[in-house]
């Protein structure tokens, strides 16, 4: 079983935009969670189901609200194309995992950039993954 340690340079987060897509890597990731992928439940009990047990199947899948925390910097061109997405169409994105990859299409839900004295200043980005996820080799 093969082994991954997220290190420097050797993963990242990119949006993608125009046609054909180009991925523009977004500066200051410090790291990203694109939310657990869970699928619905549904009770398909009937009189024939056995021993008195409730039966299931899966249903449709969705994710969970994920995350991006950047070391924010006011003005970078990458981060604020993510500020300026919040609220808008969903955006294309790509994860870098040393040799794989991940595509997916996501909302901006957040962008929340608190401010702490002696602190480095970090935005979270809040997102919601629209549609199923395709992993590859990295490109």
């Amino acid at each position: 079983m093969g082994e991954f340690v997220a290190r420097n340079g050797t993963a990242g987060l990119y949006y993608g935009s125009g046609s054909p897509l180009v991925y523009t890597k977004i500066a200051g990731v410090k790291s990203f969670n694109k939310g657990s992928i869970a699928a619905e439940e549904k009770d398909v009990t009937d009189f024939d189901s056995p021993a008195g047990w409730r039966e299931f199947v899966n249903g449709l899948k969705s994710a969970s609200p994920g995350s991006i925390v950047l070391n924010f910097d006011p003005g970078e061109t990458t981060q604020e194309y993510l500020r300026t997405a919040q609220g808008g169409a969903a955006i294309a994105m790509k994860a870098l995992y040393d040799d794989k990859q991940a595509t997916f299409t996501a909302l901006v839900l957040a962008f929340d950039e608190p401010l702490q004295v002696g602190e480095v200043a970090e935005a979270t980005v809040t997102i919601k993954l629209t549609g199923a996820v395709t992993w590859a080799n990295a490109s």
